[in-house]
């Protein structure tokens, strides 16, 4: 498989695949793209990442439990 990634005159990036991809594929390389571009604009830390996770599992455990007890 070959990848050529460049970039137009409207500043846009485009990547052309040769060879045979399967669509799973194709989308873990743009989901990777997608987290790389949000990474970079983040001034999150690695503790503020941290504590949100342990927030959202506390409160999806919270919800279950109160779901499960009605």
């Amino acid at each position: 498989m070959a990848v050529k990634i460049s970039e137009n005159k409207k500043k846009e990036v485009v990547i052309t695949l040769s060879g045979p991809i399967d669509q799973a594929m194709i989308e873990h390389v743009v989901n990777y793209m997608r987290f790389l571009q949000v990474q970079r604009r983040s001034k999150a830390t690695e503790a503020d990442v941290e504590r949100l996770a342990t927030e959202v599992k506390r409160s999806m455990g919270r919800k279950r439990r109160e779901r499960l007890a009605s």
